[in-house]
């Protein structure tokens, strides 16, 4: 967080590194971990 002038702005703090043990928790064939819906497309012009 810092001001400038009379703004107060709001940053997120970038992370170094993942946390240790990060990749090994996630588990994508988990049926917690689920893609929702992605909707249609528009048509593209010219294809």
């Amino acid at each position: 967080m810092r001001q400038e002038g009379e703004a107060v702005i709001l940053e997120p703090v970038r992370a170094a590194a993942w946390p240790e043990g990060f990749f090994e928790e996630i588990h994508i064939s988990d049926p917690a971990f689920e893609r929702p819906a992605q909707g249609q497309l528009p048509p593209i012009k010219g294809l």
